[in-house]
C-alpha cells in the first residue's frame, strides 16, 4: 500500500481531470473512482490529520493512463489499467556537508534566504514526468542567531556556514522524508547584513558586504589609507590646521601692530617694515589689509575732527577774549574822563557854583563805570581760564592717545611673541608626525556573530569579512597585546564553528 498525501491527490487529480497534457491524451478513471478519492481527499483535509492514509496499490497509474485518443473522443472502456512506480531515491547530500563551509559564499547569520521547491511527479506508464513548485513550501527565510532557519513542514534546519549546495541537498532530503516524493530545492542569498567599522577611524559606520572583502578593504572606505594609523593621521591633520591657524594669527597681530605704529606717527598708510604686501594678502587675504588701512585713517579723520573741535573752540574764546579787552579798554577811558569830571565838580561846589546834587550824580556814573569794569575783568578772567582748560584737555587727551597706542603696541607684541613660540612647537610637531604605511601598530578586533554567542578575536588586515562583523580599531599597544593573547577568549584566528 503507498502512502496517501493529499497534495499529491490534488496535483494528479488536477491533471486527470483536465483530460489534456502536453503530451498527448489521458484516460479518465471511472467516475465512481474519482468521487471516491475526492470524498476521501475532503475528509483528510477537514479532520486535518496528518496520518498517511492507504489506497490501492498504482493508484496514480490507476487514475492516469496515456492513451492514443484524441481530445474529444470518448474512450472505449472505463476499465482502470494499472501501472507499476518505480521506488524513489532519496536526494543525495554532497561529501563534506557535514563540516562547515569556509567557502566565501557560506550562509552567515542574519542572511535573507529564497527557497524555490520544485516536485516532480509521473504520468503513467510511458516514463514522462512533470515537474511543478510548490508555493506552499517556497519563500524568503532569514537565519537566526542560532544560525537555523524554519522551512515549512520540515521546521528548522542549520543553516549558517553551510554552503548554498549543501543546503539545498539538505532541504531537499527533508523535504522528500516529509513528502515521499522526488523534491528539488534551490536556496539563493537575496540580503545580507553590513559590516560595521568602530574605533580611530575617519568614517565609523556600515558598509555593504562584498564577497572577499577584507579589513584593510574595510579600512579605506572607512577613510584610512595604505594601513596608517588613523588616529596618528587625524593628529597630523590637526597639527597642520593649528600650524596655518597660529600662522595666520602672527600675521593678523603684525599687521594691527603696523596699524597701531602708522597711527602712532599720524600716518594713513600702514608700512609692511620685513614683509612684502603680497604675502600678508595671500596669508590674510586682501580684504584684510583693506580693512586694516580703512581703520587707520578713519582713526585719523577722528583725531582731526577733534582737534579741529578744540582748535575752533580756543580760536572763539581768543575772540571772545579780545572783545572783552576791547570793552576794558573802553571802560578804563570812561572811568578816566568820569574822574576828571567828578574832580572838577567838586571845585565848582566848593566855590557853590554847582549843587550837591549834581555832585552826587556824578559820583553815582563814576561807582557805575568802576562796577562794569570789575565786571569786565571778571568775564577776561573767565575767558582766559576756559582757553587754559580747553589747552589742558587737547594736552591730555593726546597724552592719553599715545599711552593707549603704546599699549596696543605693547600688547601686540607680547601676543606676537606667545602665538610665534606656540607656531614654532607646532612645526616642530609636525615634522615630528610623518606619514607611514606601517601597520603594526594598528589593532584589529572582530565581533563576528555566531550561533549562540559573540565570539570576538583579534585579526589582521588580509583577515576576510563576513556579514555582520564588526570591526574595532585601536592603535595598538605590544604589552596590552601579549597579555590579551595570553587569555583564552581572545584567538588570532577565527574559531571554526
Amino acid at each position: 500500500m503507498s502512502k496517501f498525501h493529499p497534495f499529491r491527490a490534488v496535483a494528479v487529480l488536477s491533471l486527470g481531470i483536465a483530460g489534456v497534457t502536453a503530451f498527448g491524451a489521458v484516460q479518465v478513471s471511472p467516475q465512481g473512482q474519482v468521487d471516491r478519492i475526492l470524498q476521501q481527499l475532503k475528509a483528510s483535509l477537514e479532520t486535518g490529520h496528518s496520518e498517511p492514509e492507504t489506497l490501492p496499490p498504482d493508484f496514480a497509474g490507476a487514475l492516469l493512463t496515456p492513451t492514443s485518443l484524441q481530445v474529444g473522443e470518448t474512450p472505449a472502456t472505463s476499465e482502470i489499467v494499472p501501472v507499476a512506480l518505480e521506488p524513489l531515491e532519496p536526494p543525495e547530500i554532497p561529501a563534506g556537508c557535514s563540516k562547515p563551509a569556509a567557502a566565501l559564499d557560506a550562509i552567515a547569520v542574519g542572511d535573507t534566504l529564497r527557497l524555490q521547491v520544485f516536485e516532480r511527479s509521473s504520468l503513467a506508464e510511458s516514463g514522462q514526468s512533470i515537474a511543478f513548485e510548490r508555493l506552499d513550501l517556497g519563500g524568503n527565510f532569514i537565519v537566526a542567531s542560532d544560525g537555523t532557519t524554519a522551512i515549512p513542514l520540515v521546521g528548522r534546519l542549520v543553516a549558517a556556514e553551510r554552503s548554498l549546495p549543501c543546503f539545498e541537498a539538505e532541504v531537499a532530503r527533508a523535504l522528500f522524508d516529509e513528502l515521499n516524493s522526488s523534491v528539488q530545492a534551490t536556496v539563493g542569498i537575496t540580503a545580507r547584513q553590513p559590516v560595521i567599522v568602530e574605533g580611530t577611524v575617519p568614517r565609523p559606520g556600515t558598509y555593504t558586504h562584498s564577497p572577499g572583502m577584507t579589513v584593510e578593504r574595510l579600512l579605506s572606505l572607512a577613510g584610512v589609507q595604505g594601513g596608517e594609523d588613523p588616529a596618528l593621521a587625524r593628529q597630523r591633520q590637526m597639527v597642520a590646521s593649528r600650524v596655518v591657524e597660529l600662522e595666520r594669527a602672527v600675521m593678523s597681530t603684525w599687521l594691527e601692530a603696523q596699524r597701531v605704529s602708522a597711527l602712532l606717527k599720524g600716518r594713513d598708510t600702514i608700512l609692511f617694515e620685513g614683509r612684502s604686501q603680497a604675502e600678508v594678502q595671500t596669508m590674510l587675504g586682501q580684504d584684510r589689509v583693506e580693512a586694516e588701512t580703512a581703520a587707520l585713517r578713519a582713526e585719523l579723520a577722528a583725531i582731526e575732527v577733534s582737534s579741529a573741535l578744540q582748535i575752533g573752540t580756543a580760536d572763539d574764546l581768543a575772540e571772545q577774549e579780545a572783545e572783552a579787552l576791547a570793552q576794558l579798554q573802553t571802560i578804563e577811558e570812561q572811568l578816566s574822563l568820569l574822574k576828571q569830571r567828578h574832580e572838577n565838580i567838586m571845585g565848582l561846589q566848593e566855590q557853590g557854583v554847582v549843587s550837591a546834587s549834581k555832585l552826587d550824580e556824578v559820583a553815582a556814573n563814576l561807582m557805575a563805570v568802576e562796577r562794569a569794569r570789575f565786571d569786565m575783568w571778571a568775564r577776561i578772567a573767565q575767558i582766559q581760564s576756559a582757553q587754559r582748560s580747553i589747552e589742558r584737555e587737547a594736552s591730555m587727551e593726546e597724552a592719553r592717545r599715545q599711552e593707549l597706542l603704546t599699549r596696543q603696541l605693547r600688547d601686540l607684541a607680547e601676543e606676537r611673541n606667545l602665538l610665534e613660540g606656540q607656531l614654532a612647537s607646532a612645526q616642530g610637531e609636525q615634522a615630528l608626525l610623518v606619514p607611514t604605511s606601517d601597520a603594526s601598530h594598528l589593532s584589529v578586533r572582530i565581533t563576528r556573530p555566531g550561533q549562540g554567542k559573540m565570539a570576538p578575536f583579534i585579526a589582521s588586515l588580509t583577515t576576510t569579512l563576513r556579514p555582520g562583523d564588526v570591526v574595532e580599531i585601536a592603535t595598538r599597544d605590544p604589552l596590552d597585546l601579549m597579555e590579551l593573547a595570553g587569555k583564552a577568549r581572545w584567538v588570532f584566528e577565527p574559531e571554526v564553528r
